[in-house]
């Protein structure tokens, strides 16, 4: 884990995962984490940054598949480059 990697707030993380219709169960488990750990978080009553992190990198992912099935575009595409 980055020690310097920024943490988006909280409240920005969970709108943007209902702005693709992500609930945070979902993004919960893409995170490996348990869902009442995100709901204390969320709340504000957990500030475990290493949750944090995993629930937005969970975020961030799910943002580029959708982006990735969108567009037809694959940003990691070996070979001849992304198509």
């Amino acid at each position: 884990m980055d020690r310097h990697e920024t943490l988006m707030p909280i409240d920005d993380l969970f709108e943007r995962a209902g702005r693709i219709n992500v609930s945070m169960a979902e993004l919960s488990r893409d995170a490996g984490v348990h869902n009442s750990t995100a709901s204390r978080i969320r709340a504000g009553a957990d500030p475990n940054r290493r949750t944090h992190l995993k629930l937005q990198r969970a975020l961030l992912n799910r943002e580029a598949l959708l982006l990735e099935h969108l567009t037809g575009l694959q940003p990691h595409a070996e070979g001849e480059g992304a198509r």
